[in-house]
């Protein structure tokens, strides 16, 4: 992901916008995934860990793997101030080697993929990351034209097309791909009109 986000990371939360749509996937993870205090999470790509946090009570331990330092320091403090003690930050990046991280019943994702270079790759990482029986739940972007992120941030990806990201991941050897919509929101485009964009939850299971 690119390094802007140091720079963005101080003042991340203070969006309205990025808080209610993390909290939206939040509810919608919860709701499509069966989440018990057994349970140790993968949230990658978690930033200041709006969505890591509000998954924590639902799981026994939640790694939020970022590799934007300056949105780990962020989380960081968060953590020492709520006492979320089952969280634990890890720099870590989609491209570098799994066997830094030990094997997890979920892995999820929050607006991350259209910031990956290389999904099919991530998809056999996260694959390999997986229990066996293990699921996956990522939030992302409708294919868009790149007029969601505009000139304003870097995106390696326009959004997605559904099935062409459900064909990747079945690639990769996952099953039971099916996707909902997890929230919807107005913005306005580099070209000064308002759209309103779909954000879709995909979730998935490693056999």
């Amino acid at each position: 992901m690119p390094s802007d986000f140091d720079a963005k990371a101080a003042t991340w939360d203070e969006d309205p916008r990025k808080a209610a749509v993390a909290a939206a996937i939040a509810t919608a993870m919860i709701r499509a995934l069966p989440l018990d205090r057994s349970m140790s999470l993968l949230d990658y790509g978690a930033g200041t860990g709006l969505v890591s946090l509000a998954l924590a009570p639902h799981v026994g331990s939640v790694t939020a793997a970022d590799e934007s330092e300056g949105m780990l320091s962020v989380l960081r403090a968060k953590i020492a101030a709520t006492g979320a003690a089952n969280v634990r930050p890890v720099r870590w990046s989609v491209d570098q080697p799994t066997d830094a991280l030990p094997a997890f019943d979920v892995i999820t994702g929050s607006m991350v993929l259209h910031h990956v270079a290389d999904v099919p790759a991530a998809a056999k990482a996260f694959h390999a990351l997986l229990k066996p029986g293990g699921r996956i739940a990522f939030a992302d972007l409708d294919s868009d034209g790149g007029e969601f992120h505009g000139s304003a941030m870097h995106a390696h990806h326009p959004g997605f097309e559904r099935a062409a990201l459900k064909a990747v991941f079945e690639q990769a050897g996952f099953t039971s791909i099916a996707f909902q919509e997890a929230h919807r929101l107005a913005k306005k485009t580099d070209s000064g009109a308002e759209r309103t964009f779909t954000i879709f939850l995909m979730t998935g299971e490693r056999a």
